[in-house]
């Protein structure tokens, strides 16, 4: 029989443990000792390289199990959101204004812009004049503007002929008109009423000191260059006269501001301006009064303004500035080439009808296309194909010529176009 006692370290866990056994039969104690040992660790794997290409490839990690309606309506994923939604609102708007900034309170260029009617009243049979002024822009604190330019200086960088574009923002039409001045905080605009013109009647029913009108810069009709012509003749028809209106207001004014009448001193000389207006009756007669102001505040006598009636009642007499009968060549002639004044002893002379090579003479003729083709012939629909030269002015030599296109009865369709900032005043001299 044997009886095993354990030692009293047995219990030390940093020991091994020791057995004694008793031999019964020699009765002597032998010391065994027994070792816990930890089995062995497994042998390592061959490293295999994974293959890129056929169809050895390394199996995909098996995707970690996510319930997405748990972890939407979490409160991570709750206070996450809230957290990039401060960081927009402090950061990115702040940045977002200051990069679209500054708002330019200038006339933009491409951009309708609101004006308030001020007054219109009518100034011919079926034509009403217009004046509109600019609206203040609305400013807000949090933007930073950009200094108005001062309207002389606009002015001075702008030269005639130039138009604007007015649009109907409930049907999307729009259509070009001449306006009779340069002024960007004030626009006056001359409009005949079409019965079958969109634009036209809108015009005509709207309020003044109540409505608005969406105006912007149109196109540059033509260039006038100071100095450079001794006389500018304008054959105009219907409502053409507005162009007309506008050259010799900005011509003769800067005239006279700018001291071009003593041209030894600045070297420009002095332009003299002759409108031929054809119109059909006494009742349809644009601008006179107007034209009048014009002279007797900048003329100095270098405007001259004939208007043409077609028809006019029997036995009414007419003023100096008014002729019965539509324009003729010989009309044109004396406008262009005016006959020179005799005395008693120069009947016997033969009378000039050329003018002298070093006198620089532009004719220009704005109206509906029949009228301009029985002026000057055909126009070539666009504004670089003037078309030959014919009508009235066939044999008419020494003098440029200008046919400006019409202004249509028909409005056009607001086409569409990408936005674009643009820092330049509405009307844009090129």
């Amino acid at each position: 029989m044997r009886v095993v006692h354990f030692h009293p370290r047995l219990m030390s866990p940093l020991r091994y443990p020791r057995v004694f056994v008793l031999d019964s039969f020699t009765s002597r104690p032998f010391t065994s000792t027994r070792l816990r040992l930890a089995e062995p660790p497994p042998p390592p794997r061959p490293f295999k390289r994974p293959a890129v290409h056929g169809n050895d490839l390394p199996p995909r990690p098996e995707p970690v199990p996510i319930a997405l309606r748990k972890y939407i309506f979490s409160s991570e994923f709750l206070l996450r959101g809230l957290y990039r939604s401060l960081l927009i609102a402090v950061f990115a708007i702040p940045l977002w204004i200051l990069w679209e900034g500054p708002i330019k309170t200038n006339h933009t260029d491409g951009h309708y812009e609101p004006f308030d009617l001020v007054d219109r009243y009518e100034c011919a049979a079926s034509h009403s004049h217009f004046i509109l002024r600019r609206q203040t822009p609305q400013r807000y604190w949090w933007a930073r503007y950009e200094p108005e330019i001062p309207e002389p200086a606009q002015l001075g960088a702008r030269t005639p002929i130039m138009s604007v574009k007015v649009k109907n923002p409930s049907l999307e039409i729009e259509r070009s008109y001449t306006p009779l001045n340069l002024s960007p905080n004030e626009i006056h605009l001359v409009v005949k009423r079409y019965a079958e013109g969109e634009l036209s009647r809108y015009l005509h029913v709207l309020t003044p000191r109540v409505a608005t009108v969406w105006v912007k810069q149109g196109r540059h009709e033509w260039v006038y260059e100071e100095g450079k012509w001794d006389h500018v003749v304008f054959v105009v028809g219907g409502t053409g006269i507005t162009p007309a209106f506008q050259l010799c207001l900005n011509g003769l004014q800067r005239q006279k501001l700018r001291g071009e009448g003593d041209w030894p001193k600045n070297g420009k000389k002095k332009t003299k301006f002759t409108v031929l207006a054809a119109t059909r009756d006494v009742n349809s007669v644009l601008l006179r009064e107007e034209f009048k102001m014009i002279e007797k505040l900048y003329g100095e006598g270098n405007l001259n303004v004939k208007y043409f009636l077609d028809t006019m009642p029997k036995g009414a007499k007419l003023p100096a500035d008014m002729v019965q009968g539509p324009i003729t060549e010989k009309a044109i002639h004396d406008a262009i080439r005016p006959a020179p004044v005799r005395g008693w002893l120069d009947w016997r002379r033969p009378s000039k009808t050329v003018a002298p090579e070093e006198e620089n003479v532009m004719v220009l003729v704005c109206g509906p296309d029949g009228f301009t083709r029985y002026v000057a012939g055909a126009h070539g629909g666009v504004v670089s194909k003037q078309g030959i030269k014919g009508g009235l002015l066939q044999n008419v030599e020494g003098i440029e010529l200008f046919k400006m296109l019409e202004s249509r009865d028909a409005d056009d369709p607001v086409n569409s176009r990408k936005e674009e900032r643009r820092g330049m005043q509405v009307i844009k001299v090129e």
